[in-house]
């Protein structure tokens, strides 16, 4: 439920100065980094000793996913396999 509004009022700025920080500083717009941000914490989690006890959906969820389908289609664009081909070949 992190949203660019959410922060900027935890941080306790205008939502368009982080807005514009953000881009400038990452070349990418708040939702583009927190979706890149989700997959390399998915990606982490797939490989680490200490997230084994979780399922693909399990690692879906909590690297921030709303569905284990958007995962899925995600993770296979971002690193042209499944999750579960990922994680056997790490």
């Amino acid at each position: 439920t992190l949203t660019v509004q959410s922060l900027a009022r935890e941080l306790g700025v205008p939502t368009h100065v982080l807005s514009k920080a953000i881009n400038a500083f990452f070349g990418k717009t708040f939702p583009e980094l927190l979706h890149d941000y989700r997959l390399r914490e998915a990606e982490r989690m797939l490989v680490s000793a200490n997230h084994r006890h979780l399922s693909i959906e399990g690692i879906a969820h909590e690297s921030g996913f709303a569905s284990l389908s958007a995962f899925y289609a995600a993770f296979k664009k971002q690193y042209s396999q499944t999750p579960a081909a990922y994680q056997k070949a790490h």
